[in-house]
C-alpha cells in the first residue's frame, strides 16, 4: 500500500519552491571577476604545483563559458643569501620567483609577467632548512597565484 505523502512532506516542498523562484543563491555560488574558467597544465616543480592548484582554486570561482582558455605558467626561481653571520653562513634567505605567463584564447592570446619575493630562515638543524624552505614556498605560490590572476584581470578588462 502506497501512502500519500504527508502536510509537513507538502509543506516543505511548497517552501523549496518559494526559496527557489525568489532568486536565492547560495553563499558560495561561481561570481569571479569576469575572466571565465580556464584550464591550466601542470607546471614543474613543487612550487608550480602549488601555484596550479591556486589557479584552478581561483578559475573555479568564475561563472562557466562555452570556451574554456588555456593559462600556461612558467616560474623561474632564484635564492640568495638575505644576511650572513660571522661564521659565513646564511641565516636568512630570499626566494624570488618570477612567473610568465600566457592565455590561449580564440582571438590574440594575453602574456604577461609577474614577479613575487619571500624570505625564510635558513637552519643549520638537520631538515630544518628544507621544512622553512617548503613553507616558504607554499606561501609564495598563492602570492604568485594571486599576482597572475590580478594581472590576467587587469589586461582582460584593458582589451
Amino acid at each position: 500500500m502506497i501512502r500519500a505523502p504527508s502536510r509537513r512532506v507538502w509543506l516543505g516542498l511548497v517552501a523549496l519552491g518559494l526559496v527557489a523562484g525568489c532568486g536565492f543563491q547560495p553563499v558560495y555560488s561561481a561570481s569571479g571577476v569576469g575572466i571565465g574558467q580556464v584550464s591550466v597544465p601542470e607546471i614543474e616543480g613543487r612550487t608550480g604545483y602549488f601555484v596550479r592548484n591556486e589557479l584552478l582554486r581561483l578559475s573555479l570561482l568564475e561563472q562557466r563559458a562555452p570556451e574554456v582558455p588555456v593559462l600556461t605558467v612558467r616560474l623561474t626561481s632564484t635564492f640568495r643569501d638575505a644576511s650572513t653571520r660571522t661564521d659565513s653562513f646564511s641565516d636568512r634567505t630570499l626566494l624570488n620567483v618570477t612567473a610568465a605567463w600566457r592565455l590561449e584564447t580564440s582571438g590574440e592570446p594575453l602574456t604577461g609577467l609577474v614577479t613575487v619575493d619571500t624570505g625564510f630562515d635558513s637552519r643549520d638543524a638537520a631538515y630544518g632548512g628544507v621544512i622553512l624552505q617548503a613553507d616558504a614556498e607554499e606561501r609564495l605560490a598563492g602570492a604568485i597565484a594571486r599576482a597572475v590572476w590580478a594581472d590576467l584581470r587587469a589586461k582582460r578588462s584593458a582589451r
